[in-house]
């Protein structure tokens, strides 16, 4: 059967819950009048109470399954919900080449005359959280510069181990200019905690009963619980407090992946820039995860990679502003286009009209 048919098989149990209870009221009370009889008057008070709460409970799970269900419409941090599935269902069109985009396709070979930018990433460059692809920051920088052409690979999820073997994988495709956009979990591949949590969001802590795994509502409630349950999950982000200092094993291990993307992209007769996002969810004066900024711009310097940080970008926002909800911290529209306007500025200065004989169009 259809994941369809027990989403509305779901829907009509939490229906008729209320109605169950509302009726039991009325034979008990109206009907039966066991509130009346002198033995029973205590009880009775029990009965009336316990039945009031049940019917007030089964009201509100009622009203929100119709919310979550006909009118909510975002993700969640890690699109493990319900709603989040649903959301990527609705806003995710995948192009020939099975990248989201508003693009057919693409080809492997560059236009003539034309510079190739092709950015390289994650859920953030994906667009994860906007609904609209136009309003992410690859897209808006295609919208400004006609003349380049613009290509993104991002798959959500996807790791720095991901991203080397997209590269590999397709030796046939001309590169020019390739765009790593970089968030800071993109070591989370090789942390043996990033692998135990994980196992415990997507295996452990899958809905056990048949409602939270088919109501919208308590499916959504259900992660919630865990994630305020579980100091794993929880903490997710705090992984990368000790990853990015020379004495880890991780951040070794992390550069060497990152040369070999840099070293395979030259090989290939192009050139690797790189722009690094921030975690927008602890922007702010003590945003504590400066060091691993900086540990990154200092090997991006060693190496001879371009690199652009949009911390200093985004220091001068509030996080709320910037950030898609209160449960999922990829960059909402608006940081798509602080980060757009950012990346289409720096990226001017590193693809010289020289190079291609077309002539700049204004930003």
């Amino acid at each position: 059967m259809s994941e369809a048919f027990h989403e509305n098989l779901a829907l009509a149990a939490l229906l008729s819950a209320p109605l169950s209870v509302g009726a039991l009221l009325y034979w008990i009370f109206g009907v039966h009048r066991y509130h009346e009889r002198h033995y029973a008057r205590r009880s009775a008070v029990m009965v009336a109470n316990t039945l009031a709460i049940a019917l007030v409970l089964s009201l509100a799970a009622l009203g929100g399954e119709l919310y979550f269900r006909f009118v909510y419409d975002t993700t969640d941090a890690f699109g493990v919900t319900k709603t989040a599935r649903r959301w990527l269902e609705r806003h995710y069109a995948i192009n020939a080449t099975g990248m989201r985009d508003d693009v057919p396709a693409y080809s492997s070979t560059s236009s003539p005359g034309r510079p190739r930018i092709t950015f390289l990433g994650d859920s953030f460059t994906a667009g994860y959280g906007v609904p609209d692809v136009g309003d992410r920051f690859a897209n808006r920088v295609r919208a400004q510069r006609t003349d380049w052409e613009i290509l993104v690979f991002a798959v959500n999820g996807w790791d720095t181990g991901d991203q080397l073997r997209v590269l590999q994988s397709h030796p046939e495709s001309e590169l020019d200019r390739v765009v790593l956009v970089y968030t800071l979990n993109d070591i989370s591949d090789i942390d043996p905690r990033w692998q135990a949590m994980r196992e415990e969001l997507h295996e452990t802590g899958r809905p056990q009963s048949y409602l939270t795994e088919h109501s919208f509502f308590l499916n959504w409630l259900h992660y919630r619980f865990m994630a305020w349950r579980d100091d794993t999950l929880s903490t997710y982000f705090d992984f990368q407090l000790d990853v990015y200092h020379s004495s880890s094993e991780l951040w070794r291990e992390q550069r060497r992946r990152l040369l070999a993307i840099r070293n395979l992209v030259h090989q290939r007769g192009g050139r690797l820039l790189v722009v690094t996002f921030p975690f927008l969810h602890s922007l702010g004066s003590g945003y504590p995860y400066r060091e691993a900024h900086e540990a990154l711009a200092a090997f991006w310097k060693s190496i001879g990679v371009p690199h652009l940080d949009l911390l200093d970008a985004f220091e001068v926002v509030e996080a709320d502003d910037v950030a898609v909800n209160a449960y999922d911290a990829h960059p909402n529209e608006d940081a798509h286009a602080i980060a757009g306007n950012e990346i289409l500025s720096w990226l001017q200065m590193h693809v010289p009209v020289s190079e291609h004989g077309v002539k700049e169009s204004s930003p």
